[in-house]
C-alpha cells in the first residue's frame, strides 16, 4: 500500500515538472498553468498526507511489534529460569 502512495507521488511530481515545462516553453496560458498546478498541488498534499499517515501507522505496528517480541523473550526467559535443572533429575 505504501508503495503504491510512492508511486502516485511520483507521477503527481512528475505531473508538475511535466507542466512547468510545458508553461517555460510556451506552449500554455499563465491562467491554464497556474489552475492546473494548484490542482496539481492540491492532489500531491492529499497523497503526502495519506503517505504520512501510512509511515506512522507502520512505525506504530513496529513499536508494537517489537514490544511483543520483548514481553515474548522475557517471559521465555523467566520460564527457563523456573525450570529443574536437567542434570540434576535423578535417574
Amino acid at each position: 500500500m505504501l508503495e503504491d502512495v510512492k508511486k502516485r507521488r511520483e507521477a503527481i511530481l512528475e505531473e508538475i515538472r511535466i507542466l512547468q515545462l510545458d508553461f517555460e516553453l510556451g506552449t500554455m496560458a499563465r491562467q491554464d498553468f497556474e489552475r492546473s498546478l494548484d490542482n496539481l498541488r492540491h492532489r500531491a498534499a492529499i497523497i503526502f498526507r495519506e503517505q504520512e499517515q501510512l509511515e506512522d501507522e507502520l512505525k506504530r505496528l513496529d513499536a508494537q511489534l517489537e514490544n511483543t517480541i520483548l514481553s515474548y523473550r522475557s517471559n521465555n526467559d523467566k520460564q527457563e529460569d523456573q525450570a529443574p535443572d536437567p542434570s540434576t533429575r535423578p535417574t
